[in-house]
């Protein structure tokens, strides 16, 4: 089924759904971020304060549960393992966007499509092959400071790329 179409059959009860799967895999206690040291230095001012990753059953779990290697919630980040550096700094990335009030999303829900995503992927190719993601997040949010999130505010990044970002059938219920 092509992404669009089952992105616009998602109801705001799915993704309160997911929502609360994806809260629930924060709920270990958060610790270093996986390529930390790397990321703040690339990604320089825009680094996010207090950059902390949620790794432990329940982080594991939810992970699981949204199809995901990783996400982030309103600025939290969980893994389902040690993720790679380029994984590491895709949802990094996220957690910019949404400091910065850059992501607008469909019931709170990120696409893999969508241009959040593509920033992403494009913030993790740069840092992972050497280069500052400062640059990036300049063009796309100036010296804008961080602001309040709007709302929740869930992006992910899927183990299987093809894979569109949705819970099992159990888990909606």
């Amino acid at each position: 089924m092509a992404e669009a179409a089952l992105n616009a059959r998602r109801t705001a009860g799915q993704a309160r759904a997911m929502h609360a799967v994806a809260r629930r895999g924060l709920s270990d206690p958060a610790g270093p971020y996986p390529h930390g040291d790397r990321i703040r230095a690339a990604f320089g001012s825009y680094a996010p304060i207090g950059l902390a990753a949620h790794m432990g059953p329940a982080a594991r779990a939810a992970s699981r549960d949204l199809s995901a290697g990783g996400y982030v919630l309103n600025g939290r980040a969980a893994f389902a393992e040690r993720p790679s550096l380029h994984t590491a700094v895709h949802e990094a990335a996220h957690m910019v966007h949404q400091a910065h009030g850059g992501a607008a999303l469909t019931h709170g829900i990120g696409h893999m499509s969508d241009a959040h995503e593509r920033m992403a992927d494009r913030v993790a190719d740069t840092v992972a092959a050497g280069g500052s993601a400062e640059p990036m997040f300049a063009s796309a949010f100036g010296g804008a400071a961080p602001s309040a999130t709007p709302g929740p505010m869930l992006q992910m990044i899927n183990r299987i790329r093809s894979n569109t970002a949705t819970m099992r059938p159990t888990e909606a219920a």
